[in-house]
Order: structure tokens, then sequence, then C-alpha cells
């Protein structure tokens, strides 16, 4: 097999083309052709965007060329080859929340290795890379320690081929030599091949054979110690500029793969080689096979048990719960407006210089005090309202307004029991000092509707329960103070309180923008290359989602419970808890994949909040929230219809306020719509990701 292996050779690219854009007509490689030797150093030399990332991750069978072959020890590449490489990323792809320990255990699950043998392979290997101690934090490592830890993870499986996007950027120059050294003591020792990509020329001088690559097009490949010699210079940096000087005037097209030659018969010579460079040459001589999608190593040519699936899955998930449990910003909103400061002016205890709290103390209340007495016990008022200043003077109440210390504030009038039991007999003979002095002035804050919405209510049913309490107390039936109105629920109850309308918004809300916080993690996870690491390791796209679904249901479970739970004792659900739950669940999960779909089409962090953001205030604007959807135009309804809260909030207030079950319609619809949207965001995820590769 190893004698196979040196006569194939590591790597063959064979007239590879890779574009981007919606019709490729960017392109980034142009024709390539490029060979690796086994059990040696290739060093890629080319400044950025010259296209060396976009090569290794068409290698490593991330993207698939747009034409071309690419063979990995003599077996052509049809997606990720697994087990076979081992990749580092130019930025370290590590996790921050994670530890030294979790680290190797996670990227252990990804290649199926079992504890005992990490444990083996992990004590040499941090004795050899000098590994701090591996219940260390990877975010409290140094920059150096960083990318050691990132080398010992691409070794743990003992790959055969080693693949590294400029390993040593912004590293010490000692450093730099440290992992040089290592990296020729694999070769030599282990017959490992390596691929690394680099900008530093100087480097270059390790590698058994470098390539130059200049606008997606290998300029020459060869032994850096020849170039030197062919070009009778002391740096490899000249060589280089020499190089690009004389591409800059030639024939681009022409030179693709070909050998540096002094003469021009040479020249010519080598690009007649370059054409002849064909797959069917290399099918012959290497006996080509397809390394698949998951396959593990080249011995095996059949897709991943399902065992390995599920350890793979496992390990996923348990990644996604570290990072969402060690980023856990807990949301404490209590749904309230407790505390709004309402004060009052009370005259019509004089002797008691206007204290209401002192209406204890009378034998005989004034019915100033038995209002007040009402608008403390009332559940309504008792939620919104608090007493808490008292005032001598409107003056001294009007400046508490002003300066923001109180909502507004009521004014009781001189003798306002009195003047009130002449209202009562005088009816309507009562004249203009009667009239007033039995009328209490209210002064409040207008500027807000919703308060002003909620004191007016409150005020008013406190006042007409008061007035009912005093013509009882006369023997007088206390309907003749209502209004000749009577109203009666169907559904809910008449004394319905602002809670019971917000509560299932509120809930249902809370946990879809709660949910979407998995994009974040996964636009990091796709900042920081952790997850293309994760990928070169066989694992799947929707692998990948199928664990952020996993993980995400025992923290819903938690969230939804508690919430519901801690709710039940303010708001009465009227029909069953488990549809509930089972509504709030499915619209959670809509929520990941809500925020899955604007990370996969994002590749910024900010970008992902403006988009989540954008979705969650258009559904907090259009799902019936603040107006009601039957008087909103025709077209702008249906928009408002098909959005992911809109009809799934409708089925909670039915089932929590009417008390409806799976029977009526409208539950049933509700379900379907969130469920509809998970699996509907799911296939566009894989879509898109199958589109960008």
């Amino acid at each position: 097999m190893e004698e196979h292996f040196k006569k194939c050779g590591a790597i063959n690219v064979v007239n590879v083309s890779k574009g981007y854009g919606s019709r490729h007509n960017q392109t980034v490689l142009n024709r390539l052709n490029l060979s690796v030797e086994s059990g040696s150093i290739y060093g890629l030399l080319g400044s950025s965007g010259c296209g060396k990332t976009t090569l290794l991750s068409c290698i490593i069978g991330l993207h698939k060329p747009d034409n071309g072959h690419i063979l990995l020890f003599g077996k052509e590449v049809n997606g990720v080859a697994g087990q076979v490489v081992g990749f580092m990323p130019q930025d370290v792809g590590l996790y921050d929340s994670f530890t030294i320990e979790e680290t190797f255990v996670y990227f252990a699950n990804m290649y199926n290795i079992s504890y005992a043998i990490l444990n083996e392979r992990l004590a040499a290997l941090q004795d050899l890379l000098s590994i701090p101690k591996l219940s260390s934090p990877i975010k409290s490592l140094s920059g150096g320690e960083k990318r050691r830890v990132s080398l010992a993870v691409t070794l743990i499986h003992r790959p055969k081929l080693l693949v590294y996007d400029e390993p040593t950027v912004s590293l010490d120059p000692l450093l730099r030599v440290k992992i040089w050294g290592y990296l020729t003591k694999l070769v030599k020792s282990d017959g490992i091949t390596i691929l690394v990509t680099t900008h530093y020329t100087q480097e270059a001088l390790h590698c058994d054979k470098i390539g130059i690559l200049r606008n997606g097009r290998l300029l020459v490949e060869e032994n850096p110690q020849v170039l030197l010699d062919k070009f009778n210079t002391n740096l490899l940096e000249n060589v280089v500029l020499d190089l690009c000087r004389k591409d800059e005037v030639s024939d681009s097209d022409q030179n693709n793969g070909a050998m540096l030659m002094k003469t021009e018969a040479d020249h010519e010579q080598a690009h007649n080689d370059a054409l002849t460079y064909d797959l069917a040459r290399h099918m012959d001589l290497c006996d080509v096979e397809v390394v698949g999608i998951g396959q593990n190593s080249l011995k095996d040519s059949g897709t991943d048990s399902f065992s390995s699936k599920l350890t793979k899955i496992k390990g996923l998930v348990k990644r996604n719960w570290i990072n969402e449990l060690r980023h856990f910003q807990s949301v404490c909103n209590w749904f309230g407006t407790k505390g709004l400061q309402l004060g009052i002016v009370n005259q019509d205890l004089k002797y008691l210089h206007g204290i209401p709290e002192h209406c204890d103390d009378e034998k005989e209340p004034t019915y100033s005090c038995i209002f007040m007495k009402q608008l403390e016990v009332t559940e309504l008022l008792n939620t919104v309202l608090k007493f808490q200043e008292t005032y001598a003077s409107e003056t001294d109440a009007l400046q508490s307004v002003v300066h923001g210390r109180a909502t507004g504030y009521l004014i009781v009038p001189n003798n306002f029991t009195e003047h009130l039991n002449n209202r009562f007999l005088l009816k309507q003979y009562s004249d203009n000092e009667t009239l007033n002095g039995s009328t209490i002035g209210v002064r409040l804050d207008f500027s807000e509707f919703i308060r002003r919405v909620f004191l007016l209510r409150a005020l008013t049913n406190g006042l007409q329960t008061s007035l009912q309490k005093i013509v009882q107390g006369f023997g007088v039936d206390p309907r003749t103070t209502e209004l000749p109105l009577r109203f009666n629920a169907i559904y809910g109850s008449v004394d319905s309180t602002w809670r019971d309308y917000f509560m299932p918004t509120y809930i249902l809300f809370s946990i879809f923008i709660l949910q979407t916080v998995a994009g974040l993690f996964h636009i990091q996870d796709k900042r920081n290359g952790t997850l293309q690491r994760t990928l070169v390791t066989g694992v799947t796209y929707t692998e990948v989602l199928i664990s952020y679904i996993l993980s995400t249901i025992p923290i819903l479970v938690v969230q939804i419970m508690a919430m519901i739970v801690l709710m039940s004792w303010e708001v009465e659900i009227a029909g069953s808890w488990w549809l509930v739950f089972v509504q709030v669940f499915l619209t959670g999960l809509s929520g990941v994949m809500i925020g899955l779909i604007c990370a996969s089409i994002f590749n910024h962090e900010m970008e992902v909040v403006v988009a989540v953001l954008f979705i969650f205030l258009t559904c907090q604007s259009l799902s019936g929230i603040t107006w009601p959807l039957d008087s909103v135009v025709l077209g702008l309804r249906m928009f408002c219809y098909a959005l992911p809260t809109t009809i799934p909030l409708t089925a909670m207030r039915s089932i929590m306020n009417r008390g409806w079950d799976i029977s009526n319609p409208q539950i049933p619809i509700g379900l379907a719509i969130s469920f509809a949207y998970t699996f509907g965001c799911f296939l566009i995820i894989v879509l898109v990701k199958k589109y960008q590769k």
C-alpha cells in the first residue's frame, strides 16, 4: 500500500478551475495542475487572494471544483475525505468556550476515536508540543499556545495528509522555527505528507517542493534550492519577484502548470508536458477510486455506520450545550407595570393634614378614604398603581410629575364627603358648588397611550365599586350607580385584564426570539473556522443542523415549563397546558431554524443580528398584537398571516383564553404553520449550502 501511495503521489490536481458568483464568473483557480509526492512537505506560496485557501478547500472536499479532478492517494475526491486528512485553518479553529480537554474529546468524537486511544495519543502530543494543562480554557491561552493545540488536533487521528493554511501567520519567529522543525520531524519519522500555504518566502526553504500561485495559476513547481540555483540568488523572494514579472508580459494561459526552464525550447516542452498531464494517465497509474463524503480511511470506501453518525451527532450536541451554557445570559423580564407612581392631594382630611394612610384611624371613614382603600385592594389597581407620594398642595404634586417622580395625581376637594352626600340627596337640584365639591380631579401624564388606558380603566372601575359600597350602606340597590349596560363574556371574562391578552404574546415571542441565538453561535462557528474544521472530519451539514435542534430541545423544554408555571400564578389557562406547550415548542424550533438560516446566508455576526431583529420586529408589528388584523387592507393582511408568529399566536390565545382544543381547526393550523417553518427553513439551509459549495 505504501509503495502504491508513493507511485501515485499524495495529491494530484488536474486542470482544476473554480469560480464564484452567481454564474461562477469570478475566476479564482484557472486550469490548475499540481502534484504532491507522498512523504514530503509541499509549500504553496502566493499573495492574499491568489487562490491558496480556495485550492485547499477543494482538496479537502469542502468545495467542489467547477472543472477538473483532484486525487488523494490515487482516489478522486468527491466530498470530504474525512479521516485521511488533518486540516488546520488559517484561524486556529478552536472554540474559546471549551477547555483544552473538551476540544480534544470533541474532535475525537468527530473522528470516532475511543477515549482510551485519545488519552494515549494525547499524552504523547502534550509532551511533544508543550501543551498547557488540559483543564485550561482555550480563551485563556496565548496565540502560540492556541496554535500548538490546533496543531495537535490535526494529529489525534493520525492522518496520512496534513493540510495547513498559513499555520505560522502572526506568530513569534522562534515559535515559527519550532513548528517547522516539528513538521519536518513528522515527515521523516512517520512518512506523513504535508501541504502548507504561506506568504513567508523564507519559510518555504523548509519544503521539499514549492508551488508559486498567482491569479489562480501555478507559475512553477520545484525544489526551492533548485530555484535558487537556477536564478543565481540567495533569496527566494527574488525568484518569486522575477517569475511574477515574467508572468506580467507572457501569455498566462500558456504556462499553467509548467516547470521553470531557462530556454524557450525548454519552456515549450514544459507546456506540452502540462497538456498531456491528464486524468486518464493517473487512472491507469493509480487505479483511481472515489473518496466519498464520510469515508474514514483509504481502506474503507463505504459510508459511516449508524453508530458512527450517532457518535458525531452526540459530540455536536454536547458542543452546542457547552457553547450555550457558557454564553448564557438570563433574560429576567417581569411582565407587568407595577410601581406606576400616583400621587394624591386629599383635602377631605384637613385634620389629618392630608395623609391618606391615617384613614384606618377614622371611626367613620370619609368617602375619599373608601375610594383609596378600594383602589388598593382592586386587583387591577394593585398591579398598576402605587401610592407612595402624598402632597399638601397641588403645586407640589405637579412638580413631582414634571420631574418624573409620579405618573399623575388625584385632587380630592374640601368637604368631598359632605358634598357627595348632598349630591345623592339633591340629585338634579344640586348646585355648582355641590357638583364641583363632589368631583375628584385627576391629572395624568397622557403622553403614553398604553399607560393612559391602564390608568383610566383602573380609576373608573375603582370609583364605580366605591360608589356601590357607599349607596349600599344607605340601603340603596348598588345597581342604581351602574351604566345601563350589561356585559356577558362568551370566552374569557368580563373582568379580564391586560395580562390575559398579552401573556400569550409574551410567552410565544420570548421563546421565539431566545432560540434565534443559535444563529449567532453558528455564525461564530463559521467565522472562527471551527465549522470548516468540523466538516473536514466528515460531518455533513445536515448532521450539524440536527445537532442544533437536538441540543435546543432540553433547553427549550425547561424554558417553556418554567415560563408557563410562573405565569400560571398570574393568568388562568382555560385550555390544555399540553397544547400550549406544543405550540410554544414548535414556535421555538422555528426560531432556531430562522436564526440558522440567517447565519447560513450572511457572513458576519452583525448582519445576522440585524436580520433577526428585522424579522422579530416585523412579526411583532404585524402579528396582530397592537392592531386587529381584520382592519388591515387585504394585501398586507395576507402577508401578516404568512409570518411565522401570526397564526401560532392566534392559536395560543384561543387555547389560553378561549379554552379551544385540537378539534377546532385554528389550533392544528397554528401547529402546522410552526412545523412548516421549521422543516421549510431546514430544507432552505441545505439547498443554500449545496449552492454555495
